[in-house]
């Protein structure tokens, strides 16, 4: 735990713990809910551009308004400087939250919200990798056996899921294009984040991704398009407050009541929730090679997370 819990009475520092694990399981359940919530919506007839225009327009006030309210607070660098950073945060913005969004959407349209989230989870796996390949970071024997369980458990899947042919393997590339691009974005980030401040750099990049996600709406689409029935409209704030918002700031608040360790564990269980809600609401059955794909990822990510959370080599609390 963080030393700075050490003053703290045992009674208030257990309810601390307590309301910490149960702040991290909801922000990693409300995350779970976004495959789904984006199949039932699909299941309507809309397309990736519109729901993801949509989704960008409703959280980015949200987004906007806490950056501001802490604009501030922001480190005080020289000017240059600044814009520079402010001007990587948009690229970065551009990459990390919108095309990463953009091709996981696409792909979801052709295979399963529980497909989709498996292959989502290995993402701290290709930060290491790619933190191996372009920086020379080192690349634990951890990390290289994790990977092996877990890519091997995306092939059942993938074999599992061949025999509808094309779609599978597109979709999948979509998806598996989508964690690549955001662990490329967790790789540069951190310099951006560090010089601008959270709130600040934040801010920047959802307007940055939000003026993207417009822009590819208004080339492809007339603006019509972005009218919906009420009751799918309510759907699709749901997806952005609930699925998008929130559980950013909730798992934040964990991480500042127990140990990145103690989060990373129940990280693990996202991937064993979406696989129960994609059964309940969108009829998705798991026979015994989905199991045992599932299974292998689960382990494989869940082993590198536990055990290199302590070292701080990468942060996985923050799930799209």
């Amino acid at each position: 735990m963080d030393c700075s819990t050490h003053d703290i009475p045992a009674e208030d520092f257990h309810r601390r713990v307590r309301y910490g694990y149960a702040l991290g399981l909801l922000g990693t359940t409300l995350f779970s809910m976004k495959s789904i919530i984006v199949k039932l919506i699909y299941a309507s007839g809309v397309e990736p551009d519109t729901l993801l225009a949509l989704r960008f327009a409703i959280a980015f006030p949200v987004y906007l308004f806490i950056g501001a309210l802490s604009a501030r607070q922001s480190p005080q660098i020289e000017r240059s400087k600044r814009n520079r950073l402010m001007i990587s945060a948009m690229g970065l913005g551009i990459l990390g939250y919108w095309l990463s969004s953009y091709l996981d959407f696409l792909g979801l349209q052709y295979i399963g919200a529980q497909f989709e989230r498996m292959i989502l989870f290995t993402y701290p796996l290709l930060v290491m990798i790619l933190g191996f390949l372009i920086f020379g970071q080192r690349l634990p024997t951890t990390a290289i056996l994790a990977s092996l369980i877990s890519y091997f458990g995306l092939f059942l899947l993938f074999v599992q899921g061949a025999q509808t042919g094309e779609e599978v393997f597109k979709g999948s590339s979509l998806v598996f294009c989508s964690a690549l691009t955001f662990a490329l974005y967790q790789l540069y980030a951190k310099p951006v984040v560090m010089g601008l401040g959270a709130s600040l750099s934040t801010s920047i990049m959802m307007a940055a991704a939000c003026a993207a996600s417009i822009s590819v709406f208004l080339i492809r689409h007339d603006i019509t398009s972005l009218i919906l029935p009420p009751g799918l409209l309510a759907l699709v704030a749901f997806l952005s407050l609930a699925g998008t918002v929130m559980p950013s700031f909730l798992l934040n608040m964990a991480l500042a009541r127990i140990s990145s360790q103690a989060n990373a564990s129940i990280g693990t269980l996202g991937p064993i929730i979406t696989i129960a809600l994609a059964a309940a609401f969108l009829g998705e059955q798991v026979n015994i090679l989905d199991a045992c794909g599932m299974v292998l990822v689960i382990i494989g990510v869940g082993w590198f997370s536990v055990a290199e959370s302590p070292r701080k080599v990468i942060n996985i609390s923050l799930r799209r």
